[in-house]
């Protein structure tokens, strides 16, 4: 068995061998390139945020929110409903367009979640179908006029990402009718009991 100055000479005899050995004695250190569970969950759980551009996602339920006070309803569990669906629709709007524009946003934004590797497209497209099914659940808590409403803005949502976004007018209208149907649905869904 070696002695510990025996065990110095053989890491480095530095102290920065001394740090590294003692840290290999105490069972704390397991590699140095590996990130700590807490710091992986943080990155992953970033760019579940980051995908969805949140920054966007307030205009949907404001939309709905201004709608709702206009038409003078009062707080309740079914504008929450409402501005939650629509947000989470937004958000799973967002995911498949990124989908969508993997490649050209390799060259256009690089430093989006899936062109910079730090997604795959295959990740988002699941995340996709999390976000809808959780939209669509809550938007039927809000009553089946918001449910059918938020078929219809994921549906308008996922064809304009998939085939309408490069046609001349015809994307930025169907973002356009996506982003102001939210007013007057917030003033209906006031009216309803």
């Amino acid at each position: 068995m070696r002695s510990t100055d025996e065990t110095m000479a053989f890491v480095g005899g530095s102290t920065l061998g001394r740090a590294r050995h003692n840290r290999c004695l105490a069972g704390l250190e397991s590699s140095d390139r590996m990130p700590s569970m807490s710091q992986r969950t943080s990155r992953w759980l970033w760019n579940h945020i980051e995908i969805t551009r949140p920054h966007n996602l307030a205009v949907a339920a404001l939309t709905v929110l201004a709608g709702w006070m206009a038409a003078g309803g009062g707080p309740g569990l079914v504008l929450l409903c409402a501005c939650g669906a629509s947000l989470l629709v937004a958000a799973a709007g967002n995911v498949i367009n990124d989908c969508f524009d993997a490649r050209i946003d390799r060259i256009n934004k690089p430093r989006r979640p899936i062109p910079s590797g730090r997604m795959s497209v295959a990740e988002c497209q699941r995340y996709y179908v999390f976000l809808t099914v959780l939209a669509l659940a809550v938007a039927a808590a809000a009553g089946s006029f918001m449910l059918r409403v938020a078929v219809g803005w994921t549906l308008l949502l996922l064809v304009y990402s998939a085939f309408l976004k490069t046609r001349f007018l015809w994307g930025n209208l169907t973002v356009s009718i996506v982003c102001a149907s939210g007013f007057p649905v917030g003033a209906a869904l006031a009216g309803t009991p």
